[in-house]
């Protein structure tokens, strides 16, 4: 990173933060963590400023001031968490919506805003972006060619483009834990052991375990932050507290996996489940292509499907088929194109089938 003459005693940054789009993702993992988002926009701010690392080249020990900070936010939704921001110093932008289909221009005004700063009176080092609209990665790109820094909070599934493209991505799990200071951690409550749980229970961890087999990908799985939404399609679930008595994500999806031979757990960052080849047919010869193939869809869109209806359940509001198109898009990669959508022409065709 550039510095206008000497090393800055402070990281002079701009934090733009994308309200809809952060706050929608996290009603989705769990609703005490968008409530936290939502009503106490000091105690995230303060994190971004006095705690998150400033781990960046040629950059030394330096506290972060954010000159500028804007909340981008559509007032007929969300126009409750208005005052919280505004008692926090943030200019709020009203990004209604355009379109029948509740279309904002949220990212145009951020894009327009983010640009501009580029050029401000006051030289900016870092630009913070909450948002996990991938549409950001050209801008993310502009900034880097102006040898500026940026920080990029998103909520749930990240596209490779737009984490690659940022210098520094603040993970779901460190903004819950550690911005909204919201802990579930593996020491909180008794350790349930397999034998003890009652047939009841057991019944439910065998039909959830049986929905994450669905709907984990052959190839690379789902996302640890993707299976609350899985999981709070079962009634028993949503129901519950502490994770059906687990007390945390990781727990009872250790749970899940344990009951079935052909679910692992994969340590990446981020964790995730896929399936997983049995043992005992991997260790007959030959037999390991075989079984591996069972485990490919005949029909993709028998995976499309599942997909579709796991992400319609979970959602808390009407989903327009623009925003079930994109997220498609963003969720399958390569798998599925826009210009082709399975041979099928459009979405819309696609959906009919």
């Amino acid at each position: 990173m550039s510095l206008p003459e000497t090393e800055p005693r402070h990281i002079r940054a701009a934090l733009f933060v994308d309200f809809d789009n952060i706050q929608i993702g996290l009603e989705q993992q769990d609703p005490s963590f968008a409530a936290e988002f939502a009503t106490n926009p000091e105690r995230w701010l303060t994190w971004l400023e006095k705690q998150m690392p400033c781990n960046y080249p040629g950059v030394g020990p330096a506290q972060r001031r954010i000159l500028i900070r804007r909340c981008y936010m559509n007032p007929h939704k969300f126009s409750g968490f208005r005052p919280y921001f505004i008692r926090s110093a943030f200019e709020v932008i009203d990004c209604p919506p355009l379109t029948a289909r509740g279309k904002t221009s949220t990212d145009i005004h951020m894009v327009m805003d983010i640009l501009d700063s580029l050029h401000e009176s006051t030289y900016l080092h870092e630009f913070i972006i909450l948002s996990g609209d991938a549409d950001f990665t050209p801008v993310l790109l502009r900034l880097r060619r102006h040898d500026r820094c940026n920080a990029v909070l998103s909520v749930g599934y990240v596209s490779p483009a737009y984490k690659a493209s940022c210098d520094y991505l603040i993970s779901q799990d460190e903004f819950v834990h550690d911005a909204l200071g919201i802990r579930y951690q593996e020491d909180e409550g008794p350790q349930i052991h397999l034998d003890e749980i009652s047939e009841a229970t057991a019944g439910i961890l065998d039909r959830m375990a049986a929905r994450i087999w669905e709907v984990a990908a052959p190839s690379e799985g789902i996302e640890a932050s993707e299976l609350p939404a899985v999981y709070k399609e079962f009634a028993e679930f949503r129901q519950s507290i502490h994770w059906l008595g687990f007390y945390s994500l990781r727990r009872l999806t250790e749970a899940l996996v344990a009951r079935r031979s052909d679910l692992r757990i994969v340590e990446e960052d981020p964790w995730r489940v896929a399936r997983a080849v049995p043992a005992q047919a991997a260790a007959e010869p030959g037999a390991t292509e075989e079984a591996a193939a069972d485990l490919l869809p005949a029909d993709p869109r028998a995976e499309l499907s599942a997909w579709l209806k796991t992400t319609v359940s979970a959602a808390k509001a009407p989903v327009t088929m623009a925003q079930l198109a994109q997220a498609m898009v963003q969720h399958f990669q390569e798998r599925v194109s826009n210009d082709d959508w399975l041979g099928a022409g459009t979405f819309k065709s696609l959906l009919e089938q």
